[in-house]
């Protein structure tokens, strides 16, 4: 699969981007200007060389591609009588907590600091990251829910196998791990064909299950 096939298959474009969140191009602008909707995931920048009855053109393109997921996150934004950027953050905030409590009464969740009492510093670093776009590039669709599972999830398997520098887990170990992964792997990215040998996908999923024969 190519760059662009992959792109094509898994993100908007701009102009579907907009049909998709029902906004005009002014609009997505002043959002991302004021801080309340992401930057694209990947731009591609193409010097174009084309050739017809007419003779050969040159010229070069950009397109910018965004998840999916984000005209959920547009019809957040519209449905506020007034947005702000602490507005759209409080929103980010509140929907990743609640989600992060959710995971908890299903068994994910972690001791690290950064998803207790550190919590509001974290979700304010997550905030950026969504913002400039790192999201939209690492989850399927740019949903805050799947940010929140990528996040815990990479966090888990990070400190349960101690950066899979541990040479065996124990039963209830290998039960945390592998619930981490399966909400890993629903979350996160398939990444780039030029991305994927270094991806988190190959780091925390792949490694992961081949290194403790994880597989059922």
């Amino acid at each position: 699969m190519t760059l662009f096939e992959y792109l094509s298959n898994h993100y908007y474009d701009q102009t579907q981007l907009l049909q998709s969140c029902q906004v005009d191009e002014e609009t997505l602008l002043q959002w991302q200007e004021k801080g309340l909707f992401p930057k694209p995931a990947y731009r591609l920048n193409s010097e174009i060389e084309c050739s017809s009855y007419y003779g050969l053109h040159k010229c070069t393109e950009y397109w910018d591609y965004f998840a999916r997921g984000y005209d959920k996150w547009a019809k957040l934004l519209l449905s506020q009588t007034e947005i702000s950027a602490s507005k759209a953050y409080e929103i980010f905030y509140h929907k990743y907590c609640n989600h992060l409590s959710l995971l908890a009464q299903q068994g994910l969740y972690s001791q690290d600091e950064c998803f207790n009492d550190d919590l509001h510093e974290h979700v304010q670093n997550q905030w950026q990251h969504f913002l400039n776009g790192k999201f939209g590039l690492i989850t399927q669709n740019g949903l805050i829910e799947e940010i929140v599972e990528v996040e815990l999830a990479i966090n888990i398997i990070s400190t349960v196998t101690e950066l899979n520098t541990k040479k065996e887990l124990d039963d209830e170990e290998r039960q945390t791990v592998r619930l981490a992964i399966k909400k890993l792997s629903k979350s996160l990215s398939h990444f780039a064909p030029h991305e994927r040998k270094q991806s988190y996908r190959t780091r925390f999923i792949d490694n992961t299950i081949k290194l403790y024969n994880l597989k059922a």
